[in-house]
C-alpha cells in the first residue's frame, strides 16, 4: 500500500475512532446547553433573545450557536422529544468530525521529511481523534466544537500564509489572511473571547511580514473584514442589552480577582496536564532549537499563550473535560506534532536509526492509546451515565422530573428563583430568577468568587412566588450552595415563605434532595386551566 493510501486509511479509522468515542459518551449532557436551548426558543417564537420575556440580559456567550439553533427549532425540524438537544449533539459531533480532515491538512502542511514515520507526520489528527475531552464536548450540547472548527479553519489559513516559498506571492497572503479573518469572525460571534486569539495571530503575522519585509498592506483587507463586523456586533449588543460584554463575562470573570487568578492558574495547569497529558513535553521541544526556528510554531505558540491569558484572567471554568482549552486543542496538537517531528530529525541521525525510530513511534503510539483508555474508564465514572451503545440516557432525570412536575403543577406567568437554571427552567417553561447571576445582571456585578456572589435580600425584594433549591443534604438543612445556605438562614424565607405541600418534592431521587418553598398566599398544585 502506497504512503498516500495509507495517510487516508488512517484518516478514515481516525473518524471512525472518534465517532465511536463521541457516540460512547453521547449520553454526558451540559445543563449550561438548556440556558441556550430557552434563548433559543425565545427568539423562535419572536420573543427576542432573551431568557424571560421582557428582560433583556444576554445569558448566553455563544450567540452564533445560539442562533443556528432558533433556525432549528424555527423551521420545526425539532419537533420530536428532545428534539432540541438532539440536533444540538448533532451538530457538535459534525463539526467535530470535520476538524479531523482539516487537522490532517494542517498537519500536512508542517511535515518537513516524506520519510517520516506515519504516526509522527499525523501525530495531530491522532492526538485529535483520540481525546476524550474533544469526543465529550462534542456531544455535550454546547457550541464548543463549532468555535474549535472555525478556530482551526482560521488557523490553517495562517498556517499557509505563513508559509516560505514561491507560491505565497502579496496577493495570495492577502486572500489567505482574509480568509483567517472570517473564520475568526465567525469564532468571535460563537464564543467572546476568541478575538483575543485573532489578535495574537495580528501580531505574529505583522512581525513575520515586517522580518520578511513584506508590505503591512497585505494585511489590511482582514483587519477590516474583521473589524468593522465586529465592531457592529458590539454595537448591536450594546443597543439590544446595554453592555459591551456578555453577562457571563460579570458573572464569572470579575469579582475577587487574587482568587479568581489562583483558580485560573490551577485550572490552566491541571488543563495542561489533562488535555495533552504527557506529550505535552513534545509541545514545548521546539523551543530548543535556537536557530532556523519555523514561524508556524511560533504563531500556535502564541495561540496557545493567548488562550492561557484568558483562562487563568478568567479564573477557568466549572465544567469538567476542560472546556476552555478546546478551540486550541487542535493548536497544541499541531505544536506537539512539530515537537515528535524534531526528536525524529535527532533519531535519524543515530548510529541504529531504523530500531531507534520503530522504538520511537511505538512509544508514542503507547503513550496516546493509554491516555484514551484512561480518560474513557475515567468519564464512564464520572458522567454516571451508560454508554451510548446501550440505550439514550441524556438527560439529568432527577432535574427533569421536578421541572416536569412544577410544568405540570405550577400556573404559568409564576416566577421561581433558582440556581440551576439550565435543564429545570427550560422545560418547566416558568420565568426565572437566576441565583448564580448568569441572567440576572444585578448577582452578576456583586463582589466575589464565581457562583458565590449573592444577595438574599435582593430576591426576597423580587418576591418570587417560589423558591427551589438543589443539592440539598439528607438532613435538608444545609445546601451544597452558599446562595441556598444563606436564604435558609434568612428570617424572611421562614416569614414570607413555607414549604411547598407536594411529597413528591421531598423524595430522594437519585442523588439529589429538593425543597420548594411557595410565598404565602400561593398554593403549589393550582395551576389554572
Amino acid at each position: 500500500m502506497g504512503v498516500r493510501r495509507q495517510e487516508h486509511a488512517l484518516l478514515v479509522g481516525l473518524i471512525l475512532c472518534f465517532a465511536f468515542a463521541s457516540f460512547h459518551i453521547s449520553n454526558a449532557t451540559t445543563d449550561d446547553a438548556f440556558i441556550t436551548f430557552r434563548y433559543s426558543e425565545q427568539l423562535a417564537n419572536g420573543n427576542g433573545l432573551v431568557f424571560n420575556p421582557g428582560e433583556r440580559v444576554e445569558g448566553y456567550s455563544n450567540f452564533l450557536f445560539t442562533v443556528l439553533m432558533s433556525l432549528v427549532i424555527w423551521t420545526g425540524l425539532s419537533d420530536f422529544p428532545h428534539g432540541v438537544l438532539v440536533f444540538s449533539k448533532a451538530i457538535g459531533l459534525l463539526f467535530g468530525l470535520l476538524c479531523i480532515p482539516l487537522i490532517f491538512r494542517a498537519s500536512a502542511l508542517l511535515s518537513k521529511r516524506r520519510r517520516e514515520s506515519l504516526v509522527i507526520k499525523l501525530l495531530a489528527p491522532i492526538l485529535i481523534a483520540s481525546s476524550m475531552q474533544f469526543a465529550c464536548w462534542a456531544v455535550s450540547g454546547l457550541e464548543t466544537l463549532m468555535c474549535a472548527f472555525f478556530v482551526l479553519m482560521a488557523q490553517f489559513f495562517c498556517l499557509r500564509m505563513l508559509a516560505d516559498g514561491p507560491s505565497n506571492t502579496d496577493l495570495s497572503r492577502r486572500r489567505l489572511f482574509a480568509y483567517a479573518s472570517f473564520f475568526f469572525l465567525l469564532a468571535s460571534l460563537t464564543r467572546p473571547e476568541i478575538p483575543i486569539l485573532f489578535v495574537a495571530s495580528l501580531i505574529v503575522t505583522s512581525v513575520y511580514f515586517w522580518r520578511r519585509r513584506i508590505a503591512l498592506r497585505t494585511l489590511l483587507p482582514g483587519i477590516l473584514a474583521f473589524g468593522l463586523s465586529y465592531v457592529a456586533f458590539i454595537c448591536w449588543r450594546l443597543a439590544y442589552y446595554g453592555d459591551v460584554f456578555p453577562n457571563t463575562f460579570y458573572a464569572k470573570a470579575t469579582g475577587d480577582g487574587g482568587h479568581r487568578l489562583w483558580e485560573g492558574l490551577t485550572y490552566w495547569g491541571f488543563g495542561i496536564g489533562t488535555v495533552i497529558g504527557p506529550l505535552i513535553i513534545l509541545s514545548f521541544l521546539p523551543l530548543l532549537r535556537r536557530s532556523d526556528r519555523d514561524f508556524r510554531y511560533i504563531f500556535l505558540l502564541w495561540q496557545f499563550v493567548a488562550m492561557s491569558v484568558f483562562v487563568i484572567y478568567s479564573g477557568g471554568d466549572w465544567m469538567g473535560a476542560y472546556r476552555l482549552f478546546i478551540p486550541i486543542f487542535p493548536a497544541i496538537a499541531l505544536m506537539a506534532q512539530q515537537g515528535a517531528q524534531l526528536l525524529w530529525q535527532r533519531l535519524v541521525v543515530a548510529q541504529d536509526r531504523a530500531a531507534a525510530r520503530k522504538w520511537f513511534a511505538a512509544i508514542v503510539v503507547a503513550i496516546v492509546v493509554g491516555v484514551f483508555a484512561f480518560h474513557s474508564l475515567d468519564f464512564a465514572r464520572i458522567n454516571g451515565k451508560p454508554s451510548g451503545f446501550l440505550g439514550r440516557d441524556m438527560l439529568n432525570q432527577e432535574y427533569y422530573q421536578i421541572a416536569k412536575l412544577m410544568r405540570e403543577q405550577i400556573r404559568p406567568a409564576t416566577t421561581v428563583a433558582l440556581g440551576e437554571a439550565g435543564l429545570i427552567p427550560y422545560y418547566s417553561g416558568l420565568d426565572i430568577i437566576d441565583m448564580r447571576g448568569l441572567m440576572d445582571r444585578y448577582i452578576a456585578r456583586l463582589e466575589g468568587e464565581i457562583h458565590a456572589k449573592f444577595d438574599p435580600m435582593y430576591v426576597f425584594r423580587r418576591r418570587p412566588d417560589y423558591l427551589l433549591m438543589v443539592d440539598m443534604k439528607s438532613d435538608l438543612n444545609w445546601a451544597a450552595h452558599n446562595y441556598e445556605n444563606m436564604l435558609l438562614d434568612h428570617e424572611v424565607l421562614y416569614k414570607d415563605y413555607r414549604l411547598a405541600g407536594s411529597e413528591d418534592l421531598l423524595d430522594v431521587f437519585y442523588k439529589y434532595h429538593f425543597l420548594l418553598y411557595e410565598r404565602k398566599g400561593f398554593q403549589f398544585g393550582s395551576k389554572l386551566d
